[in-house]
């Protein structure tokens, strides 16, 4: 029986998690330090199956879900069968695949069923939205009073073409 599962199964057989399994949990590590509830997130998984080019597999794995999509416990199931893991992180993987999940389900708005496409897609618009944070920062202010500027001109000039009062009520 694996380390983790068996600290979870003599846990189970208590009433409640003691504060000292919870710590346990909070602060299990492998090599590099990181403790794995941190390591195994979304962004882990994402960046891993972008990384190892698993898109393909990730489709042919899913590719019998195709009609009806796949619920938490497949999509779980699936995927860890395809991303390679130790036995002691496959507790910390779950966890992060279940929050994966999630994000997929609530950026599409899907009710409890994912596809092969929804991963991509997620996967694409997470890549995207972060491309898009990174050049909005690196804009200059200037161009920023530029656009407000013109946004400004532009009302006003439409305010203009209406015939409407641009001043302000005294």
């Amino acid at each position: 029986m694996r380390i983790v599962e068996s600290l979870i199964f003599n846990q189970m057989n208590k009433a409640d998690f003691s504060p000292d399994f919870l710590e346990k949990l909070l602060t299990y590590h492998g090599e590099g330090g990181i403790p794995y509830i941190e390591k195994f997130n979304k962004d882990w998984i994402r960046k891993t199956c972008e990384e190892k080019g698993e898109f393909p597999i990730i489709r042919k794995y899913f590719a019998r879900y195709d009609n009806k999509g796949l619920d938490l416990i497949d999509f779980t199931k699936e995927l860890l069968a395809i991303l390679v893991q130790k036995e002691d992180e496959t507790l910390f993987l779950t966890i992060g695949l279940i929050d994966f999940y999630q994000d997929i389900c609530d950026l599409f708005n899907l009710e409890g069923s994912a596809k092969a496409s929804d991963i991509l897609n997620y996967v694409i618009e997470v890549r995207l939205s972060s491309c898009l944070k990174i050049n909005n920062s690196s804009f200059s202010s200037s161009f920023q009073i530029k656009n407000s500027e013109l946004i400004e001109s532009s009302q006003r000039n439409f305010l203009k073409s209406k015939n409407l009062d641009l001043k302000k009520p005294t």
